[in-house]
C-alpha cells in the first residue's frame, strides 16, 4: 500500500516497520558526510543544511564520483 505524494513520489505508511535504523550510526556519519562534501563536492564544511539536504547532496556528490571511477576503469582496460 503505498500513499502518493503530490510530486508523484510514492511513501509506504509502515515504512518505520520494514527498516532498521541505527541513530547512533547516522548521527556519527554526519562529519563524515560533510567533509565528503568539501572534498568532493567543494563545498563549506561548516555549511549548515538541513540533514535531507545533507544526504541528498551526499548521494548525488557520490554518484558523481561513481560514474567517474567506472569511466575511468573503462579507459584503463583499452
Amino acid at each position: 500500500m503505498l500513499f502518493r505524494l503530490p510530486d508523484g513520489e510514492g511513501i509506504s505508511p509502515i515504512w518505520h516497520l520494514q527498516t532498521e535504523i541505527n541513530l547512533r550510526e547516522h548521527i556519527l556519519d554526519r562529519p563524515r558526510q560533510r567533509a565528503y562534501l568539501a572534498r568532493y563536492g567543494r563545498q563549506d564544511f561548516f555549511q549548515d543544511r538541513t540533514v535531507l539536504e545533507l544526504e541528498g547532496a551526499v548521494r548525488a556528490v557520490a554518484a558523481i564520483v561513481n560514474e567517474e571511477n567506472e569511466l575511468n576503469r573503462v579507459q584503463e582496460d583499452r
